[in-house]
């Protein structure tokens, strides 16, 4: 399932920083392990269609038990986690048009529609069903926590931070807190309230500090507030927790390094980068940069020289040329020249 960011930065470069969609599924992972159902195996195919048979029943009124319904609504939301879409969207809907429908599986079912990143028609579906399970039960810190990461994702900060005040109101000690301080830090960060932000995350990281998203939000606030060493320190363990968009949180390390003019650290972490995936363009052409600030052009050099081996661009003929100027080169500059314009001329 699920992607979160929340803050934005000045990319490092070409870099950009994490789409909004990304924290937005993150939390919605977090959200659907709060539900959890009263099964711990994995379901059988058997087992699967069972659960769907029991639904229908429930939906044609030959079966009708709440206790049935709560079971169902646990079976389903764990058959989405482990894959089974279709099966689980089934129950779940029947589920929400019965008179067993509550505020659990209400969300449940909308977590599905809000899952389809970038079909806004889906998304709207699971709005309202989030509106109706807060209408429903107007306690239910799931709907209004959701409601506001949807908010925040469409850039509504002021309709985002009234849902999550409403959501910390109704849960005062509920564990979904931690999700809703960490929607609230990116929502504070996004208006560039970054000291209250920054206390919202530490109120999640006690009790969330395992996740890999809340250190990545922490240090991005830290960076906008230019304390870029507890910034770097802040990503390195997220980078330690997180099985995925680890080439981005390197390229922050390295730009947090920059700004501190810790210059042989940051090539020295582009270097290790490079180790893992040769392949990767874009570090040898931070690392080239990096190298032209301290004064090794020959480095800078074979850097862009494997940038252009891997990605053949104008402006990076351009770089290498003007370095090659520098060092008196000016057979070699002209060729690239020569390439850059080569390039710019191509229609493809």
């Amino acid at each position: 399932m699920p992607n979160l960011i929340l803050i934005k930065l000045e990319p490092p470069r070409r870099i950009s920083a994490l789409s909004h969609s990304l924290l937005f599924s993150a939390v919605l992972v977090c959200l659907v392990s709060f539900s959890t159902p009263a099964f711990s195996a994995d379901f059988t195919p058997f087992q699967i269609q069972n659960f769907v048979a029991r639904a229908r029943a429930l939906g044609s009124g030959s079966s009708s038990n709440s206790q049935e319904a709560a079971q169902l609504t646990s079976a389903a939301s764990l058959m989405y986690k482990q894959g089974n879409v279709r099966e689980s969207r089934e129950i779940l809907s029947i589920i929400c048009n019965s008179k067993y429908v509550d505020c659990v599986s209400l969300c449940s079912l909308a977590d599905h529609y809000i899952d389809q990143v970038g079909e806004t028609d889906k998304v709207h579906s699971g709005e309202k069903l989030l509106q109706r399970a807060a209408k429903l039960d107007p306690n239910c810190g799931r709907a209004w926590t959701t409601l506001a990461d949807l908010a925040f994702k469409d850039s509504n900060l002021s309709l985002a931070l009234k849902y999550s005040d409403k959501s910390l109101s109704v849960m005062p000690k509920s564990r979904m807190n931690r999700l809703s301080y960490m929607v609230r830090a990116s929502i504070l960060a996004q208006m560039k309230r970054y000291d209250e932000a920054l206390e919202c995350v530490r109120k999640a990281e006690r009790p969330a500090g395992y996740r890999a998203e809340l250190w990545r939000i922490k240090a991005s606030i830290l960076e906008n507030l230019n304390r870029y060493a507890e910034a770097a320190a802040a990503y390195r363990t997220a980078l330690s927790k997180s099985k995925q968009n680890k080439d981005w949180m390197v390229f922050q390390i390295v730009r947090c390094l920059e700004k501190q003019n810790l210059n042989k650290e940051a090539i020295g972490e582009l270097g290790q980068l490079i180790k893992t995936n040769p392949s990767d363009a874009e570090a040898y052409r931070i690392r080239s940069a990096i190298k032209t600030k301290i004064n090794d052009l020959n480095g800078a050099i074979a850097d862009l020289s494997k940038v252009l081996e891997l990605e053949p661009t104008t402006k990076s003929f351009t770089e290498r040329a003007k370095l090659y100027k520098r060092l008196g080169k000016n057979d070699l500059a002209r060729k690239d020249e020569r390439a850059a314009e080569k390039l710019k001329a191509s229609p493809f």
